[in-house]
This record gives structure tokens, sequence and C-alpha cells, in this order.
């Protein structure tokens, strides 16, 4: 499948979004997004995705999500890669207390489109296959431990292909 024919999302998700860490990771998605002719997108993590219900009450639910989470560090020590478009090519980031609990809190104020949480950072969107992917993994070897900050909740909305995307609102943590 070519980027040409993206897979479409719908409603909203709520991301993980990062303070000083954004700019390097943008730099690596749109080299990447650059050498494959794939979407560029913002660097998260995606707390809670398909999201369906009204925005007001997400709005609330997020600011207060954000207003008792305090900025926190997360850590990936190596990359994954999976035949799906969203994950073809991604961080494996690891579940630390502060994302737990935050992904826990969530879960009870939130309606959720699934219960699993298999934290991660894409870098490309996109179907490739398992020898381009793993060349990838290869030449990034080395950017690896990485860690980022994570310093706001952005609701997403995700209806249509990558470049219909946008902001909603973003929420600082901790305030």
């Amino acid at each position: 499948m070519s980027s040409d024919e993206q897979q479409e999302l719908s409603g909203y998700s709520v991301w993980l979004t990062f303070g000083r860490a954004e700019k390097g990771l943008s730099k690596l998605i749109n080299r990447l997004s650059h050498r494959f002719n794939t979407p560029v997108f913002r660097p998260h993590i995606t707390l809670a995705g398909q999201i369906n219900t009204g925005s007001r009450l997400l709005l609330e639910k997020t600011s207060w999500l954000a207003s008792v989470t305090d900025p926190f560090k997360v850590r990936c020590y190596r990359f994954g890669s999976e035949e799906s478009f969203f994950k073809t090519l991604y961080l494996e980031v690891n579940l630390s207390t502060p994302l737990r609990d935050l992904r826990n809190l969530t879960e009870k104020h939130i309606p959720l489109a699934s219960p699993v949480f298999l934290p991660h950072i894409s870098l490309v969107y996109e179907y490739l296959d398992h020898n381009t992917r793993n060349r990838a993994i290869a030449d990034l070897d080395a950017i690896l431990p990485l860690t980022a900050d994570v310093t706001a909740l952005t609701i997403i909305k995700t209806e249509g292909p990558v470049f219909n995307w946008h902001t909603v609102k973003e929420f600082e943590l901790g305030n």
C-alpha cells in the first residue's frame, strides 16, 4: 500500500507530547519520511485513541488529567516493527510508573476504544517490507537508548488520513 492509500482513523486521540526531545524526534521522523516517501506527523505516544465521545467532555477530562500529572521522562531501549501502517517502525517505550499511573487514570475517566496499551513512539506511518524495516533499524540503532520528556497531553482530531489530523487543544502537565 502506498502513502496515497493511507489508513484512516476516526474520532479523537489523546497524545503524550514532548518538550525538548520533540525537536530531535521530529527531525528523525522527517528524515525517515523523506527516505521512504511517507507522511510526516508530530512525535507522540498515543495515550488513548479512537475516542468517539463528545469533544466538550474530552476537553474537560483531558484538562483534569493534565492538571493532576507532573511532567515525566520516558525511556526507549529498542526499536520495534510490525506489518501495520501505524506501527511499521517505532521506538518501544518502557512502561514506567508515571506512564502506567496516567494510563490507569485515563481508563477510569475516558471511554477507550481498546484496553490494550503498548506505549511506543511511531517513526514511520506506512507499510514497509520486513527487510526495509530491518535495514532502517540497523541504520538507527546508534540513537539508543533515548530519553524523552513528556510535558503535555494533546487532543488530536484523527479524522481521515494523516494529513487531515489536527490539534484540538494542548494541556501542559502539572498546571
